[in-house]
């Protein structure tokens, strides 16, 4: 096979594992905003929209990563 030849097949291998990491870095990114909109869910049940809309963004954020910690570590024992 000539130089020029292998360097293409080599380009398009490339392109097709970047194509594929980024698939999947948007495969996790979708999964983890589906635990946020599950926990918020899950707020707003508990606490009333009113109260949860109360939130601020950064302390909105940290109950949701503590719901999500106390999740994983429920599944772990």
């Amino acid at each position: 096979m000539s130089t020029f030849k292998t360097e293409q097949r080599e380009h398009a291998e490339n392109l097709a594992f970047d194509k594929a990491e980024l698939y999947n870095e948007h495969l996790q990114e979708i999964e983890e905003q589906q635990k946020i909109d599950e926990c918020e869910g899950t707020l707003i049940a508990y606490m009333g929209l009113d109260e949860v809309k109360k939130l601020s963004k950064d302390n909105l954020n940290m109950i949701v990563g503590a719901m999500q910690e106390y999740a994983e570590n429920r599944v772990n024992e």
